[in-house]
């Protein structure tokens, strides 16, 4: 069940919820938030916990997330901001196979993380008792990157370089690449340092630029550019 603010304590004052508009106080919360969901997990983790972590009140914390389903989300979504968005500004990485290496070693590394994996496994075992969460994780997280990524395909289609005839399916097909042999063992228990994931990914995702280039990239002799 969902922590919830009892509404005599008078930490809303009412019963609206008037969110706290400090963003450094937000991120404080949900920096701390982060921890605590590292440590004790989704249905571990008590709104009382992450005050403390976070060095707030729980006051305070109420008046800045009504709960810890929607603290959560925000904990996914601050993730996302920091090491995902900076990956979509494809246009500074030079050549098609320069971006997709960029990206696709961007996007490997993220999702074989530490709070990654815990992020997934936690969804998983909440789905089904809260189906939002779980729709909410994946439009956020893996399926946020898809239509941006997909637009710079069909701009290199557009400009001769690939012969995608759907780059949305496109997208997908290469962010699956870069994940092979990287997140699921993980997922399932596998200890791996932080040294096996960067050689790893270094070498999956050339094999994905290699592979996603042989099926949809245009010969060099054809290329306009």
């Amino acid at each position: 069940m969902s922590e919830v603010a009892s509404k005599d304590t008078g930490a809303h004052g009412g019963d609206e919820h008037v969110q706290g508009s400090d963003p450094q106080k937000r991120l404080q919360i949900v920096n701390g938030a982060m921890q605590v969901f590292m440590t004790s997990g989704f249905a571990g983790a008590s709104m009382g916990e992450i005050a403390r972590v976070a060095g707030v009140s729980k006051g305070t914390l109420y008046v800045y997330f009504q709960n810890k389903e929607q603290l959560f989300a925000e904990c996914i979504d601050e993730k996302r901001r920091a090491f995902v968005e900076p990956l979509l500004d494809f246009e500074a990485a030079g050549t098609l196979e320069e971006a997709l290496t960029r990206f696709g070693l961007g996007f490997s590394r993220f999702t074989a993380s530490a709070q990654a994996i815990m992020a997934v496994r936690t969804v998983i075992g909440i789905a089904e008792q809260m189906p939002d969460m779980g729709c909410r994780f994946y439009d956020k997280g893996p399926h946020s990157l898809v239509p941006r990524f997909a637009d710079y395909l069909e701009k290199q289609v557009a400009a001769g370089r690939l012969t995608a005839p759907d780059a949305t399916l496109a997208a997908v097909q290469f962010l699956d690449l870069c994940q092979s042999t990287l997140w699921k063992p993980q997922l399932f228990g596998a200890s791996v340092t932080h040294e096996e994931i960067q050689d790893r990914s270094e070498r999956v995702v050339a094999s994905a630029v290699h592979m996603f280039m042989s099926a949809y990239g245009v010969p060099a002799a054809a290329d306009p550019a």
